[in-house]
């Protein structure tokens, strides 16, 4: 239980986390262009359904001069203005110059304003499916504001500064932009999600995660390359703490494999059940294989809880498989 406990309150081996980070950061890539082509069919999709179709639209500039002594330049701001355009004292004065075929609420759905610093020019765009409706609606506001100002104490006048011609309304494409937003959020949440995997990863790498979680001697480690340093280390515990020559191989993921590690004094490697147990029991002990970072601590726990109620002594563990640019990196050797 002592084990256990230190084992749940380890430190975080960031090393060890980036390193195995780097071994699959192309899929950290991966999520970026999926995120990318996510977010890209997203946004197009939602342009789809939120077209309003083909519009066109007819923007003018007004002048507006203002009463000083009213001191109401302050409250006609560009909010301010883009209510009062569709306001009844603007609109109605405005359908003094349409046919009686619009209606109040057709001019009220067009028009808009807004006022882009400059709190005297103000700015108001008639939009429209119907290209000649917004001409219209657009002319009839030059003169209905004209009459709005006229009635209003805080204003002198409001002037028509330029009136444009009917134009297609192009809606502005932000697809790269969804893309870029696409790909950082990949990004991001792709270094998060491994983040978080290798902290909860209980993958056996290095001898410490085996050591700060099993009583069971660790004897070393056997790699992909057949690493000298590796394969001397083991040599040396086995020297040291394997006295008898009657041991066997037990592989934590149930394989029975064949014993080819010469420097392990084993006669054979045998699995758990049947015969192969009562094997064990009359032996010196099992050294148990451990292969390198196959997500199995809980299964070596098994294992290792499983041969004690069998009454199978485990003399040693070995990792074997191990990778060694990792080894090299981790533990900083040539």
């Amino acid at each position: 239980m002592e084990k256990e406990n230190a084992y749940m309150e380890r430190k975080i081996d960031y090393k060890k986390i980036w390193l195995l980070f780097w071994k699959k950061a192309w899929l950290v890539a991966a999520f970026v262009i999926v995120s990318a082509i996510i977010a890209t069919g997203a946004y197009n999709v939602y342009r789809i359904v939120t077209s309003e179709g083909e519009r066109y639209r007819v923007s003018s500039d007004y002048y507006i001069t203002f009463n000083e002594d009213e001191n109401g330049v302050d409250y006609y701001n560009a909010y301010t203005w883009d209510t009062i355009l569709r306001d009844d004292p603007v609109v109605d004065a405005a359908m003094e110059y349409l046919s009686d075929s619009v209606s109040k609420d057709e001019v009220k759905a067009a028009v808009t304003g807004e006022m882009l610093g400059d709190y005297r020019i103000l700015t108001v765009h008639v939009t429209s499916k119907d290209p000649q409706f917004a001409q219209t609606v657009a002319e009839a506001y030059t003169q209905g504001l004209a009459q709005f100002a006229d009635k209003i104490s805080m204003l002198d006048t409001i002037e028509v500064w330029s009136l444009s011609e009917v134009a297609p309304v192009i809606d502005e494409n932000l697809t790269i932009n969804a893309a870029i937003l696409g790909a950082v959020l990949g990004f991001f949440l792709g270094i998060i999600f491994f983040m978080i995997y290798y902290v909860l990863d209980d993958s056996i790498y290095i001898e410490k995660d085996f050591t700060d979680r099993f009583a069971v001697p660790f004897l070393g480690m056997v790699s992909k390359g057949q690493s000298e340093l590796c394969k001397q280390e083991l040599a040396q515990n086995v020297a040291y703490l394997l006295k008898e020559e009657d041991y066997y191989l037990v592989f934590a993921d149930g394989k029975k494999s064949p014993a080819d590690v010469e420097e392990l004094p084993v006669k054979e490697s045998l699995s758990l059940q049947g015969e192969d147990l009562e094997t064990l029991r009359k032996s010196s002990g099992a050294i148990l294989m451990i292969p390198w970072g196959r997500k199995n601590a809980n299964m070596v726990e098994k294992t290792i809880a499983f041969l004690g109620k069998q009454d199978c002594a485990v003399k040693g563990a070995v990792i074997y498989d191990s990778d060694d640019s990792f080894l090299r990196k981790y533990y900083g050797v040539s």
